[in-house]
């Protein structure tokens, strides 16, 4: 059984066909022309030209969280409706501090609607049809138009963020994209707001982007499930990242991550990766990249989403060469333990001349075989994800291990959703924490699950 990783970036795209021994069968890369796509057909002839029976590939997997960015770039009709559900008016408005590119691209409705709820689930004030009536009535909304649904403290109880799923449906039809903000999971509204906002856009745009791959898969005889990476470094099934592209941003450099890991056979190392003029320093634990909470890293916004814990340095700025592996070796301390330093690996396209100058008294320097497509053998290689995180008010009768219990079940299904084997899934994580400033009754919850491919 065959894998096709492809990795599409700026100005190259990838190919790589393993198998899951981490095989290589087939390597290769092509310049980005006028689609970043484009030259899949070319690698396809190539493979069977080479004699690969392309037909024994069983998944095929993208990492194409640039295709999704030029895609919103390119777009000249997106248009988001974003409902905030609560009881202040006037306030921040959505989207505040987003990119002025951003602001140019995305066209925004805000409506305001009273409702909410408390940190502990009791509802602020319940929601009101005439409102909504009203609101809707006076709204100017494109037959297109995708919803971002934001309610106060939605994550501790989402049942009014639902409500208004269902009023949309029923008054814009079933076809609509919508984004509900409690399943980013975070207490802080502006932090969702604008990750459910960012997901309605991407949303919008994701199906054309991916149009033709099914059908050219299917030309040359690809009757493979399509799965997409995930900015956690793992996958998920194309029909899932269609409701949920905001989770695909930063998979090149998660890829990178695992991908160095599998090349150079260390699960937990230090891994700089060199592309675009840039580097990124980040770090594998386990076999897994170390993630963080995105702080202004998207689209200029604070944002709850995961995505790789790197340090970036820019190439065109930082320098002379001593000056750039200086700051390289620094980068690399902040990730290293204080005992036993962890291997340094180099991967990317341009990692040649850094890493032939790079030295660490103390730490193995490593340059794995494949470096350049370290990318796409991370994707190829990757486990199918699910993560959920879920607050709770606990109270008489609901104690901390059955609400954990029911976000581990609810990681296990979101697994599941984006395309595991139901008998494979593992548990990777389960972290439990109450709420900062916040009475200790209310609890925070993050499940990881992984497994197989169904």
């Amino acid at each position: 059984m065959l894998r096709l990783g492809i990795d599409v970036g700026r100005q190259r795209i990838d190919c790589v066909v393993m198998d899951e021994e981490m095989r290589m069968f087939y390597v290769n890369t092509r310049p980005v022309t006028e689609h970043s796509l484009s030259g899949m057909e070319e690698m396809l002839e190539e493979m069977k030209l080479q004699g690969i029976c392309l037909s024994n590939i069983q998944q095929v997997i993208i990492s194409a969280s640039s295709e999704y960015e030029e895609g919103l770039r390119e777009s000249e009709d997106v248009h988001v409706c974003a409902i905030r559900i609560g009881s202040s008016r006037d306030s921040i408005p959505p989207f505040y501090e987003a990119t002025d590119t951003l602001r140019e691209t995305l066209q925004l409705t805000c409506v305001e609607l009273s409702g909410g709820h408390h940190v502990d689930g009791n509802p602020m004030q319940a929601l009101m049809t005439d409102e909504w009536n009203e609101k809707m009535a006076h709204a100017v909304l494109p037959v297109h138009a995708a919803f971002a649904v934001t309610s106060a403290f939605s994550p501790v109880n989402s049942e009014q963020e639902q409500i208004v799923a269902q009023w949309i449906r029923k008054r814009f039809g079933e076809e609509r994209t919508i984004t509900l903000s409690y399943e980013f999971g975070s207490i802080g509204l502006m932090e969702r707001e604008n990750a459910a906002i960012l997901n309605a856009a991407l949303s919008s745009v994701t199906p054309s982007l991916f149009q033709n791959v099914k059908q050219t898969l299917r030309q040359y005889g690809i009757h493979a499930g399509i799965f997409l990476s995930q900015n956690d470094g793992f996958l998920m099934a194309y029909e899932r990242a269609i409701s949920y592209p905001i989770r695909t941003l930063r998979s090149r450099i998660a890829n990178s991550l695992r991908g160095a890991s599998l090349l150079a056979d260390r699960e937990e190392c230090i891994v700089v990766i060199a592309e675009n003029k840039k580097l990124y320093i980040g770090m594998v634990e386990e076999g897994v990249p170390k993630l963080r909470w995105s702080k202004k890293d998207i689209a200029g916004m604070y944002m709850h989403v995961h995505i790789p814990e790197v340090v970036t340095i820019d190439n065109r700025i930082h320098g002379t060469p001593d000056e750039v592996l200086e700051r390289v070796y620094q980068a690399t301390q902040r990730f290293q333990p204080p005992y036993e330093p962890l291997p340094i690996v180099f991967v990317g396209n341009e990692c040649n001349e850094i890493a032939g100058c790079f030295h660490d008294p103390w730490a193995e320097v490593i340059q794995p075989e494949y470096f350049s497509y370290a990318s796409a053998i991370g994707a190829c290689m990757a486990p199918i994800g699910g993560w959920v995180e879920r607050m709770y008010w606990l109270s008489e009768g609901v104690s901390k291990t059955q609400v954990i219990e029911k976000t581990v079940a609810e990681a296990v299904k979101e697994a599941i959703l984006a395309g595991a084997e139901p008998g494979s899934i593992t548990i990777q994580s389960v972290k439990a924490s109450p709420l900062a400033y916040v009475s200790s009754q209310a609890l925070r919850i993050q499940v990881r699950a992984f497994g197989n491919f169904a």
